[in-house]
């Protein structure tokens, strides 16, 4: 079986999607399985259609040669591979049997509860539909029913992340933006009982979001994976307090590294995971925020709790399971062919 690939957008300036990408790419490779990838291809060692051979780190050339050269990238894709799986807001020819990853909808971030034309068009060719969260899956089915749209969490490489000497710090990481809720977090930081700490895309402009990254919260931009996992390690406490996030896959790896997370109820994976259990699950306001950091940080049982349970609950999301779910949602697809 030839898996292939659409990929525009790959690490290292980037987050959830991207990573989530080259991960799956990752996972096709340990079992077999040559996947045939169409887009941010640099200078790896892939066999497919490569629109980045620079290594530019531009998102919006990445994003604009991808889109310029996707039509015949996609006819080599279909010449190369049995099945497509298909990770961009384009739509396929229809060659060879599709699966379409929802990774999150235009209508969610703007608040809207229905699927819009902007959604639904690039699923138009699709065979099966797969949402990464149950929250994008419940209106998915609305449109294309029950039995076309699967769920199917993003995995985590458990041998990435790891419990590390703890650090009295909280950590949030991802961009900086209204969907994110990062100027609540940063008014809410004011009142946690340790310094907050940040990774991300650039500093929060007033002419953006009303007001500046103030000086006491440490910016480290982009980071490595190493950098990261060396953050999350070490961090006491892992912040995700989005107004709106599909999934939240640096959830999955605040998780693997023993660090408790406090995550918003508007999170897919929040989903997963039970209250006091798995995580502390808030409120995305500034009380909520601050109050699930502060009860964290100051009950001392209640985070070796988090922390043993969540080293637990993440092994269930281990892409070497979930790289299963998906091999056989391809060979159901060509067995139907």
């Amino acid at each position: 079986m030839r898996v292939g690939i659409s990929a525009w957008l790959l690490p290292p300036k980037c987050f959830g999607t991207g990573y989530f990408t080259l991960n799956h790419i990752r996972a096709l490779e340990k079992m077999g399985v040559e996947p045939f990838v169409i887009g941010d291809i640099g200078k790896r060692n892939l066999k497919g259609v490569n629109i980045n051979p620079n290594e530019s780190t531009s998102r919006l050339k990445r994003l604009s040669k991808f889109i310029i050269n996707y039509p015949l990238s996609l006819m080599e894709l279909e010449k190369n591979a049995d099945v497509y799986h298909n990770n961009i807001p384009l739509p396929s020819s229809k060659k060879i049997p599709t699966v379409s990853v929802v990774h999150s909808l235009i209508s969610q971030i703007w608040g809207g509860k229905k699927l819009s034309w902007l959604d639904s068009f690039p699923l138009k060719n699709s065979d099966r539909v797969v949402s990464v969260s149950p929250i994008t899956a419940e209106v998915l089915k609305e449109k294309f029913g029950d039995d076309n749209v699967k769920i199917i969490p993003p995995g985590i490489w458990l041998n990435e992340f790891s419990p590390k000497a703890k650090e009295n710090f909280v950590l949030y990481s991802g961009r900086f933006s209204k969907d994110k809720n990062t100027k609540k977090l940063i008014t809410a930081s004011k009142n946690f009982n340790a310094p907050l700490k940040v990774t991300g895309q650039g500093t929060i402009s007033e002419t953006k979001y009303g007001m500046r990254l103030p000086n006491e919260i440490e910016n480290f931009g982009y980071v490595s994976r190493q950098k990261l996992s060396e953050l999350m390690g070490s961090a006491k406490v892992f912040i995700l307090p989005s107004k709106f996030e599909t999934f939240g896959m640096v959830g999955l790896e605040a998780m693997a590294s023993g660090t408790p997370l406090v995550i918003s109820k508007e999170a897919g994976l929040s989903r997963y995971l039970k209250h006091k259990k798995d995580a502390i699950i808030i409120e995305p306001t500034v009380e909520g925020i601050s109050e699930g950091v502060n009860q964290v940080l100051d009950n001392p049982a209640l985070w070796t709790k988090l922390s043993k349970n969540g080293l637990k609950k993440v092994k269930e999301f281990s892409w070497d399971k979930i790289i299963l779910e998906y091999i056989s949602l391809y060979h159901e697809m060509l067995d139907q062919k």
